[in-house]
Order: C-alpha cells, then sequence, then structure tokens
C-alpha cells in the first residue's frame, strides 16, 4: 500500500486492518488494527477518489483500555521490541 492507500493495482485501495502501515521508528512495515485508523483511511480514500491530493504518514499504535476506574494506555512500541531494535 503506497501512500495515497493503493495497492499494487492502483484502481484497487487497501484500508483499515487489510492494510500493512509504516512503523515511523524502523520504517518497517507492520500491522495495526485500529478504528480511528481505519476510519480516517476510509475518508482519505474518499478524498482522493474525488481528486484531492492525500498521504497517509506512518502511524503509531495506540491503545487505551478503562477497568473499573482505571485507565491504562499505550503509544508505539513496548520495551521488549524497543530491545529488540537496540533502541
Amino acid at each position: 500500500v503506497n501512500s495515497n492507500l493503493q495497492s499494487s493495482d492502483t484502481a484497487i485501495y487497501a484500508i483499515g486492518d487489510v492494510a500493512e502501515k509504516t512503523d515511523p521508528l524502523t520504517g518497517e512495515a507492520c500491522l495495526q488494527p485500529l478504528a480511528w485508523a481505519a476510519n480516517r483511511q476510509g475518508r482519505l480514500v474518499a478524498d482522493h477518489l474525488c481528486g484531492l491530493p492525500i498521504q497517509w504518514p506512518p502511524t503509531l499504535g495506540t491503545a487505551i483500555v478503562k477497568v473499573c476506574g482505571i485507565t491504562a494506555a499505550v503509544v508505539g512500541s513496548n520495551e521488549r521490541r524497543l530491545k529488540e531494535l537496540n533502541l
């Protein structure tokens, strides 16, 4: 998927959970099944189909959970992954 969210066939778009994203720390392809990203990508594809310029940037994964009044959140890679990358 290129920065316009097009597959190798430019008439076919891939968004949401079926599209690889680019990790901003490593530049590697990665999967990030995030509802917000899928929603935003759908809107960008609609813009692109209408002839507007778009570009999907590298994305940091984000997760937030709230249980019994306690909220926990993470952004980006975890410590184990950062150590694997020597970052």
